[in-house]
């Protein structure tokens, strides 16, 4: 007995190897926004992927940063989009700056930094520092 396949049958088929395929390299359901590029910040002179190109959105990234040096009076985080570990390849994103209200010796200053991509791609930065409280928020623009 000769088996026949229905055209049916391999119709099927290939739509579910595509949509293995399309969920292999990351493709998601229609309605999940992904990032376009990596989010990355600058540590001294190099660019620390926080985000990579791809990531689901809503994302969040929390860490803390310190003062690099003796006496200094706030601790800045600059954001980059892209790919190369050198900021000058990256598109800038943005600067956000945290004072330091008492002087500290380098690397005493702890600031909790929480940095949040919403669904519709908007960037919220949340900056506390560890000893006093105080607490600054700054909304971002849009990233792709």
């Amino acid at each position: 007995m000769k088996l026949k396949l229905k055209k049916t049958f391999i119709f099927i088929f290939s739509s579910i190897s595509v949509i293995s395929l399309a969920l292999l390299f990351g493709c998601g359901k229609a309605d999940e926004e992904r990032l376009n590029e990596s989010i990355c910040v600058l540590t001294k002179d190099e660019c620390t992927r926080i985000f990579s190109r791809g990531a689901k959105l809503p994302a969040s990234f929390s860490d803390t940063f310190s003062n690099s040096e003796p006496e200094q009076k706030s601790v800045q985080i600059t954001l980059y989009q892209g790919e190369d570990s050198r900021a000058e390849s990256n598109r800038l994103i943005g600067r956000f700056e945290m004072p330091i209200k008492q002087v500290r010796q380098a690397g005493e200053a702890r600031i909790q930094v929480t940095i949040v991509i919403d669904q519709s791609k908007k960037l919220t930065i949340v900056a506390k520092d560890s000893e006093s409280g105080e607490q600054k928020e700054i909304l971002g623009g849009i990233v792709n």
